[in-house]
């Protein structure tokens, strides 16, 4: 699927990335009593704070991801509201080590029947307490209710992160068979994306001119706070920041592919740890304004750029867009400086040679010696 953006002079391209490559990892259980084991799946898209990965990433991750586990007998888990609490596993951590995912409380199948029946839900990455990125509030042994985690952008580009939650495994018991529920002892997770990505790319209207990217500001009645529900991963409770609810800013300013000299191809701004994470939102009443400061030298010869630069601004809008949870957003930029602010420049053609005085045998000259 994919949408357009303008942003003034500099269109912007809304892409979505919707392939999933799934992988899966399987602890080993060697306990007489069957104990529980987890393996995961990852979207090929999951990524943390610095890299863009699928499984390999979360298993690299020395936090591994959080587990909220219910004991609900031989109910099934409710749809509705419902008293049941995650003290089975109170944010139990999963952590991959020795070829293998791990935890410390290790705790075991209550039955093989639907009359002890367990739900799992997971989040990533996985913090011990609350007031750890961005996650305000846990939900503890005795919170009654689905697991919700209160989540609050972090504001810096820096401190951003990619939340991730797991399709939640509900009304497990051991099997041999039932895939996903209980087979052979394993939870089976696949984690989803629970924020925004909005990336850069930008290419030159004429390659005479080397552009360099030097900011980009994105700034809009974005939310900021909110609470996700790992049943299921949907955000209550979105709301703009209350100070400056219309104004919340983000600046980036380290790129990669810069300087940028090609006309026909996009070339990337935002690699790895580069994205822009944010919460879900619908820009319904207002648009999102981006302004992009950059320089540029132009080549006046072939092969010859001038020494010096020139540092323009260009500010743009976004008609009402839709950042949506999962999906990833591509802002792509034409630049074109124009034939504006071109500095004088000077060039040296060559010099003439010496013109010998052939008639003239020398100069005599009077010296005195001390």
């Amino acid at each position: 699927m994919k949408r357009k953006l303008f942003l003034g002079l500099l269109a912007a391209a809304a892409v979505l990335f919707t392939a999933c490559q799934k992988d899966q990892t399987l602890s080993e259980v060697t306990e007489d009593n069957t104990a529980i084991g987890f393996g995961t799946y990852v979207g090929r898209d999951a990524q943390t704070k610095a890299y863009i990965t699928g499984i390999e990433q979360l298993k690299n991750m020395a936090a591994g991801f959080g587990v909220f586990a219910y004991y609900t007998g031989n109910t099934l888990y409710p749809n509705t509201t419902h008293d049941f609490t995650p003290s089975f596993m109170p944010n139990e951590q999963v952590y991959y080590a020795t070829d293998k995912w791990s935890y410390s409380n290790t705790k075991y199948w209550p039955g093989t029947t639907a009359d002890n029946l367990l739900s799992f839900f997971a989040y990533a990455p996985y913090v011990a307490t609350a007031g750890t990125n961005g996650i305000t509030e846990l939900p503890t042994s005795s919170t009654p209710g689905d697991p919700i985690l209160s989540f609050e952008d972090p504001g810096n580009v820096e401190d951003q992160f990619d939340l991730l939650y797991a399709d939640p495994v509900k009304d497990a018991y051991y099997s041999n068979t039932i895939e996903n529920a209980g087979k052979n002892g394993y939870v089976k997770f696949t984690f989803n994306h629970a924020l925004s990505r909005i990336g850069f790319k930008a290419k030159v209207s004429d390659e005479k001119y080397q552009v360099t990217i030097n900011s980009i500001n994105i700034q809009g009645r974005f939310n900021v706070s909110g609470e996700l529900n790992l049943n299921g991963g949907n955000w209550n409770n979105l709301s703009p920041a209350a100070s400056q609810p219309d104004k919340t800013s983000y600046n980036l300013t380290s790129f990669v592919n810069n300087p940028i000299n090609d006309k026909d191809d996009y070339a990337v701004l935002t690699d790895d740890g580069k994205y822009l994470m944010v919460l879900p939102t619908n820009f319904t009443e207002t648009d999102l304004t981006v302004t992009v400061s950059y320089s540029y030298i132009f080549e006046y010869e072939s092969g010859k750029w001038t020494t010096g630069s020139v540092t323009k601004v260009v500010k743009g809008t976004i008609e009402k867009p839709d950042f949506v949870k999962g999906k990833a957003y591509i802002l792509a930029f034409t630049i074109n400086p124009g034939e504006v602010s071109r500095p004088i420049m000077f060039d040296v053609l060559g010099v003439t040679d010496w013109d010998d005085d052939t008639d003239n045998d020398g100069y005599d000259m009077d010296v005195e010696w001390d």
